[in-house]
């Protein structure tokens, strides 16, 4: 290897160490901030009606994601043209901005600005997975400190190949350049994915208790206020009532997210000093490395209808898109409709919302690490991709049943997490079709496709909840019995039902896609996983 080679490597390695530092602190701050909006629209916004709540949430996400569907081409060309560490000081700044925005100046106006920038700025994704595609280019032309083989560009032999008697390394000598950047860059993004989702769930139960034992407190004292200046009246209440009451009277008391908001800046205000410090430019790595040709307006802006017309030209890119999709839409869709589901059936408490998001995250975790390589590799490519995709329909199906089962239910049916693995191979696929100078463009239509499956989870999700809680508990009873009473039926459960049969859909489409796999792809499709 040349100097200029080893010197890209050892960038490299030392760029994706910093980049999973700065995808765990940015959950550390905005992540945490999540448990925050829930309990801020319920509370300050819906006046603690659910239903109501429910569809002010999944609208303004819903406008959020169509927004992104605009803004994400022009993204990935910024990331492109701007580079990755700019894109990485903008999205911590943003941020930081509507965090502000939306807390400290609240009302429903300011909170629709808010998600709308925070789905127009806040896209660390993009950038996240244009480095990571630079970094699984620069692993896939170089030995690594283990002795593997060095991958052989198309139309070359390698000597090591001749000499080794290993089939295996054999076999992974000969692999497509592309191919072996999908193999690296999937790994790197269910690593990278892995680390995200375990700070967020880590984050997301720190910041729910301390949620709780402030919304406690605060509760205690008004109470006592209460009690000590119109204790008649609260004697002739009705027992019944008290707990609403009590949600009536959080109604003044938002100061008690204050603590956490404050965390959640402090956080940010750190990944935006780290990513100004020792965050490294990688989108011009590959220059020195290989030859390309790259024509005149390869490059060029793409809007939202040249990106969907650009997938589409290519049958594989419009399977991969789609199946994408489908599995976005699952994932988002039940996020969104989680919290006020939980809270509807079962009035559970910001913390044991996030002990079921902390179980959720912590089963994609390892399937974004253990599970994917042991899928891949005891099933193969395609059958693990169908695996996910059922596994999903039957862990959706049991959430939607736990209003009748019991909560704990939500657990078992959140482990179908453990095998999901379709994300990372669909995206690790996708990110290898395209060069290092045009990740930025291949993220900005990969968030397309990401933003129509979000926000088409998200409507399924919370429009059939709120339809449920308006038919179970009636429209007017819902604030004098704060959605405690009434019937729950199989009804209530629609919403993850509808996202079950999406994963349904998933598979359908899976079985087609795999007839559009380019030929160079399907011999070594699972090897190096």
């Amino acid at each position: 290897m040349s100097d200029y080679e080893v010197t890209t490597l050892a960038k490299a390695r030392s760029s994706y160490r910093w980049l999973v530092l700065l995808n765990c602190i940015h959950p550390f701050g905005y992540g945490a901030f999540a448990v925050v909006l829930y309990e801020f629209v319920l509370i300050a916004i819906a006046e603690n009606d659910i239903a109501f709540a429910t569809g002010i949430w999944g609208a303004a996400n819903v406008i959020g994601k169509a927004v992104r569907i605009i803004i994400s081409p022009i993204i990935g060309q910024v990331v492109d043209t701007l580079g990755r560490r700019k894109m990485f000081m903008i999205n911590f700044a943003s941020a930081i901005l509507l965090v502000v925005l939306i807390f400290f100046i609240p009302s429903p106006g300011t909170f629709f600005l808010g998600i709308i920038l925070d789905n127009l700025l806040n896209t660390p994704d993009v950038p996240t997975m244009a480095t990571i595609a630079d970094i699984g280019m620069v692993y896939a032309f170089h030995k690594d400190d283990k002795g593997d083989k060095k991958v052989v560009p198309e139309g070359e032999t390698s000597n090591s190949t001749a000499a080794s008697t290993s089939a295996s390394a054999s076999a992974l000598s000969c692999v497509s350049v592309k191919q072996r950047m999908a193999v690296e860059t999937t790994k790197l993004f269910g690593h990278m994915s892995a680390c995200w989702v375990l700070a967020t769930g880590v984050m997301t139960v720190a910041s729910a208790i301390m949620i709780d034992i402030n919304k406690s407190a605060a509760l205690d004292e008004l109470e006592l206020l209460l009690n000590s200046t119109t204790s008649a009246k609260n004697n002739s209440t009705n027992n019944s009532t008290t707990d609403c009451k009590d949600e009536q009277l959080e109604l003044t008391t938002i100061d008690y997210l204050n603590p956490v908001v404050f965390m959640c800046i402090g956080f940010l205000l750190a990944g935006l000093g780290l990513t100004i410090f020792f965050i490294t430019e990688s989108k011009d790595w590959d220059k020195a490395i290989f030859k390309k040709d790259v024509t005149a307006g390869t490059n060029k802006n793409l809007g939202v209808v040249d990106s969907v017309r650009f997938i589409l030209t290519s049958p594989w890119l419009s399977c991969l898109a789609f199946g994408l999709i489908f599995v976005e839409g699952c994932q988002i869709g039940t996020i969104s409709g989680l919290y006020f589901f939980m809270k509807y059936q079962f009035n559970s408490t910001a913390t044991e919302f996030s002990l079921v998001l902390l179980w959720a995250l912590f089963c994609t975790a390892v399937a974004n690490t253990a599970g994917l390589k042991f899928f891949v590799k005891r099933l193969g490519l395609w059958p693990a991709l169908y695996m996910s995709c059922f596994a999903g329909a039957i862990g959706l199906t049991v959430i939607g049943l736990a209003g009748q089962l019991g909560s704990g239910w939500c657990f078992v049916g959140i482990s179908a997490s453990l095998f999901n693995v379709a994300k990372p191979i669909l995206r690790g696929k996708f990110c290898a079709e395209f060069s290092n100078d045009e990740q930025g463009k291949a993220q900005g239509c990969l968030y397309v496709a990401l933003s129509f499956g979000g926000m088409l989870g998200t409507f399924l999700a919370t429009s059939l909840l709120t339809f449920a809680i308006y038919a179970e508990t009636g429209v007017e009873d819902i604030k004098t019995d704060c959605a405690l009473e009434g019937e729950r039926t199989l009804l209530s459960g629609l919403s993850f039902f509808s996202l079950s049969l999406l994963s349904l859909l998933g598979f359908a489409f899976a079985l087609f896609a795999k007839t559009k796999e380019p030929l160079e792809d399907v011999a070594n499709r699972n090897v190096g996983y």
